[in-house]
């Protein structure tokens, strides 16, 4: 049946009234979306004013005002992220893309917590996806996946999306960094020139890219002009400690140990807590003694007695670590496991063995060095050793074993426990920690355990990784392999990282299993 047709006369009027009736419908919305950018403006203003809980309050009240304002939900986003409070952020950004599933901002915020804050890099790489597939044309998409892919190892697709990146943005340096650093590992040294000079080219400020281009000039046997390119990145960012690192370890390369001592003590003097060069300063003083006088290493190691050190024993069976790469200068922990005439074998965690990802590890030197106490002047004996069994890199049992010729004759084994170790019980760890060049001791408690871990109570600092931990009769119940920090800020807004008092361990029954795997008994 068709509509009655209504006369002309009226249609002014109901277009009058039809208007009315649709401000009334859209008068609360349109009221409440003004009110909650009202709280947006000021939150920024809270911003400006570096009150940063205010501005939070202020973006929390936006959204309670007008619950449907994705905008609202993605400001609160950063602000929290901004706090380190990441996983309200991550909540935030996911009601952001709900209301508004085109936000591609939120999907890329989202992103960027998903990998470096939640340990998620898949949902992670879908949320970069999801971001492209909103718009095609957003380069910065491609970049964070490129960037997540690559530190996945999905290198072919890291550079598809680098070079999808650079299509739609041909002058971003930080691709043709980025890419240049995977052409680098994977040894295309001229690709990786090519890239890190079109870096360069489009930020001539880029010190990472000339620290870039030195490492690859330094493997393509061109040391000098590696170590000007360091000093280029040095004079750009003096504060860029990478450059320092490979500036050092690339003299020390040359045998120019004077010029090594002189770079360190710049490094330090404009970076004081720079601990890896004052590795590299150490190292080098050692070698440089070394140099001048080879008789060094002839002289007789001189042992503490027992009265002085009740450890001695157990201290000569625990061993510093020493990897060296053309990266990096890296020390852990490792303890004897088993003894045959002079050959032994050292256990450490992988990650200390295999030190300098993206170095290979045919390009590595690894040292192991006993307990003494030499005197002012004199060094701790060293030997060479070789790594012949590494778990996956996929497994939870973080473990390497070292073979070492020709050991000191009083080395033996540590014994290991048969049982599992009781909550509550006491330990405690020998390491090598960095903030000194002796042992250490440090004592604690089992404070939680499972088959895959023992969480303990003691403090350590870095380089104890690879440290067996003992119980009161000095039998192996754990081998360390990380500790837990927590991140805060200073009133300066600087990062400070420290530790939370609790160490874990790889509970002993699973590593003596691996090590029978392994042919160790």
């Amino acid at each position: 049946m068709p509509l009655p047709k209504v006369p002309k006369k009226f249609l002014p009027k109901l277009t009058s009234v039809f208007l009315l009736l649709y401000v009334a419908a859209t008068l609360p919305w349109f009221t409440n979306r003004l009110t909650s950018f009202a709280y947006i403006v000021q939150a920024i203003v809270q911003r400006s004013q570096n009150a940063e809980d205010e501005e939070i309050a202020a973006y929390r009240q936006a959204i309670k005002v007008d619950p449907q304002f994705a905008w609202a939900y993605n400001l609160l986003g950063n602000a929290l992220s901004d706090k380190w409070k990441f996983n309200e952020a991550i909540a935030a950004y996911r009601q952001a893309v709900q209301i508004d599933p085109n936000d591609t901002k939120a999907y890329k915020s989202l992103g960027h917590l998903l990998f470096f804050f939640q340990g998620k890099p898949d949902e992670a790489i879908a949320a970069y996806r999801q971001a492209i597939q909103i718009n095609p044309n957003d380069a910065e998409a491609y970049s964070r996946l490129g960037w997540a892919l690559q530190q996945q190892g999905r290198l072919d697709e890291a550079i598809a999306a680098y070079r999808q990146a650079i299509q739609i943005d041909p002058n971003d340096a930080e691709d043709y960094y980025y890419l240049g650093a995977i052409f680098q590992k994977q040894g295309k040294l001229e690709e990786a020139i090519a890239t890190s000079q079109k870096a360069i080219q489009f930020n001539p400020k880029n010190d990472s890219a000339y620290n870039s281009l030195g490492v690859i000039l330094n493997k393509q046997g061109k040391p000098d002009e590696a170590i000007a390119t360091y000093q280029k990145a040095i004079q750009l960012n003096p504060k860029n400690t990478q450059a320092h690192i490979n500036l050092i370890f690339t003299l020390q390369q040359q045998g120019k140990f004077d010029r090594v001592i002189e770079a360190c003590k710049r490094a330090i003097a404009l970076d004081p807590n720079s601990l890896s060069v004052k590795l590299f300063l150490k190292e080098t003083e050692r070698l440089l003694a070394l140099q001048k006088n080879p008789q060094l290493l002839a002289i007789p190691e001189r042992l503490p007695s027992l009265k002085d050190e009740p450890f001695v024993s157990l201290k000569r069976s625990v061993v510093r670590v020493i990897v060296k790469s053309s990266s990096e200068l890296n020390y852990g922990t490792g303890w004897v496991v088993k003894r045959q005439g002079n050959k032994g074998w050292v256990l450490t965690n992988r990650h200390v063995a295999t030190a300098g990802k993206n170095t290979p590890q045919g390009d590595k030197k690894i040292e192991v060095e006993f307990y003494s106490k030499p005197l002012s002047g004199e060094f701790r004996k060293r030997k060479p050793a070789k790594s012949v069994k590494i778990t996956a890199a996929s497994d939870n049992l973080d473990l390497a074993l070292l073979e070492v010729t020709d050991i000191p004759k009083d080395i033996q084994p540590l014994p290991r426990a048969s049982a599992s170790v009781a909550v509550n019980a006491p330990i405690r760890i020998i390491g090598y920690p960095y903030t000194t060049q002796d042992s250490t001791v440090a004592t604690g408690e089992v404070i939680t355990k499972t088959d895959q871990e023992l969480e303990m109570s003691a403090i350590i600092a870095r380089g104890n990784s690879g440290s067996p931990v003992l119980d009161q009769q000095n039998r192996v119940v754990g081998v360390v392999w990380k500790g837990s920090y927590t991140i805060s800020r200073t009133q300066n807004q600087e990062l400070v990282i420290s530790g939370t008092g609790t160490t874990a361990a790889l509970p002993i029954q699973s590593v003596t299993q691996q090590l029978k795997d392994w042919g160790i008994d």
